[in-house]
């Protein structure tokens, strides 16, 4: 039978999978709303002769249907500026009354209303981090329950693919926080590129360095073809590679023995198989609490005191064996440090 519209929801559309139900001349809605609000919240009919403002990559999921209440609010509950991420919360008469046998579930998930003029109105959290467009619809960006805690820090990693998936080069845009066989957690982007795009992981790193703090930054830049998914379709993260950063073409092995245990040490810090002399430690994954791991390490091992400073400003083994065996020849009695390495009973040295 002719199609004549098509009702899409369960899932973030896609621009491009709308783009093909329109080119049929399809009446194209997208649906939103958890099986808690019984069962869609948000609707929108999407205009093929409008322009593309949405964000990332998939389409608005609208604004809320008859008897529907939507608010955009803060960690404290309270309501954010249009155009300021926050999680969605719905009320209405469309909310379950709870879950079964699960009181503490649905006291945490089913809230009171604040908004309300009546008494014993609730929200429902939904756990979803939207955005309110100038235009009045909303976006959805992800879920909240994709925050993470690094290194001391809270980070929402649906607000880190929001600001990848607005480039023009992205096709869509997945972050995830891996942790590493030493415990260490380190957050990596996955990227599946528009046709004939090639930007590297520098790019990437430069495009997020604009817009979020330096600590939101992936240390791992990975480009995919293809995402995994699940046999029902959808996104399927723990199938996502992990990255384990395998060495490229453009290793270079050390050449000194003190470049050998610069590397040594550097691989074992960074919990990775290789290190080549040229790579950078913060690009491979190190932040400020393994720089100083490593320098302390230096201090065991070799004997030598390194002040942090200087790792950032030598971040390849090369660059820091370069400053260390200058240090070394200007050291009184001391010979190239890559010719000898400094025993268990010499002198530390610092530089």
């Amino acid at each position: 039978l002719p199609l004549r519209r098509a009702l899409c929801g369960g899932e973030a559309l896609p621009r491009e999978l709308s783009a093909r139900l329109m080119e049929r001349n399809l009446e194209v809605w997208n649906l939103y709303g958890p099986t808690e609000t019984t069962i869609w919240s948000t609707c929108h009919l999407l205009d093929p002769s409008a322009a593309d403002t949405s964000d990332g990559p998939s389409e608005p999921i609208g604004r809320p249907v008859a008897n529907t209440t939507t608010y955009i609010v803060d960690k404290a509950q309270e309501l954010v500026p249009a155009g300021v991420a926050g999680e969605l919360l719905i009320g209405g008469v469309g909310l379950s009354t709870g879950y079964l046998a699960r009181p503490g579930l649905t006291a945490d998930r089913f809230i009171p209303d604040p908004f309300a003029d009546l008494s014993g109105r609730r929200l429902y959290r939904t756990g979803d981090l939207v955005r309110l467009r100038p235009d009045g619809t909303l976006s959805f960006l992800g879920r909240l329950d994709h925050q993470v805690k690094l290194r001391g820090y809270r980070i929402e990693l649906g607000e880190i693919e929001e600001v990848l998936n607005r480039r023009p080069e992205v096709a869509q845009a997945v972050v995830m926080v891996w942790e590493t066989p030493t415990g260490d957690k380190r957050l990596a982007a996955y990227l599946r590129l528009q046709p004939r795009e090639i930007p590297d992981a520098a790019q990437v790193r430069n495009w997020l360095g604009t817009e979020v703090p330096s600590y939101m930054v992936p240390s791992d830049i990975m480009f995919l073809d293809s995402f995994p998914l699940t046999p029902n379709g959808k996104l399927d993260r723990r199938a996502l590679p992990r990255p384990d950063r395998p060495a490229g073409a453009d290793h270079v092995a050390p050449r000194t023995k003190l470049e050998a245990d610069l590397t040594a040490l550097m691989t074992n810090v960074l919990a990775v198989e290789q290190v080549g002399i040229d790579d950078d430690f913060f690009a491979l994954g190190g932040h400020s609490l393994l720089a100083t791991k490593l320098v302390a390490r230096i201090r065991q091992t070799l004997h030598l005191t390194v002040p942090l400073p200087v790792l950032f400003q030598a971040p390849t083994v090369r660059a820091l064996a370069t400053h260390l065996e200058t240090a070394l020849w200007a050291a009184d009695g001391l010979r190239a440090a890559s010719d000898v390495a400094l025993g268990d009973d010499e002198e530390e040295v610092s530089f």
